[in-house]
């Protein structure tokens, strides 16, 4: 969970964008880089699913919430994050 955080939170970017480098994408996902296809692309794709058979996971029960103490550690992050950025801009202005 910690470094999913602070993926998303830092904002950081794979590089190069084809490649699953993160682990969010697997190897059999399809990534278009022109945005005037993305539409066009999913549908495609969406269709191609419907036609083999598709059948989406049955969902899973298994995952462990975590509890108020370790959503602390999130929060904590968020908060020092925050003041950083508030203090790099006042020290700008």
């Amino acid at each position: 969970m910690k470094k999913a955080f602070e993926t998303i939170a830092t904002a950081k970017v794979a590089t190069p964008p084809t490649k699953p480098a993160l682990g969010f994408l697997s190897n059999s996902d399809r990534i278009t880089m022109n945005r005037e296809r993305v539409l066009s692309d999913s549908k495609t794709r969406a269709l191609e699913l419907v036609r083999a058979g598709y059948e989406p996971p049955v969902m899973r029960t298994d995952i462990p919430a975590p509890g108020e103490n370790i959503l602390a550690t999130p929060k904590l992050g968020v908060h020092i994050m925050r003041k950083a950025i508030s203090s790099a801009i006042t020290k700008r202005n």
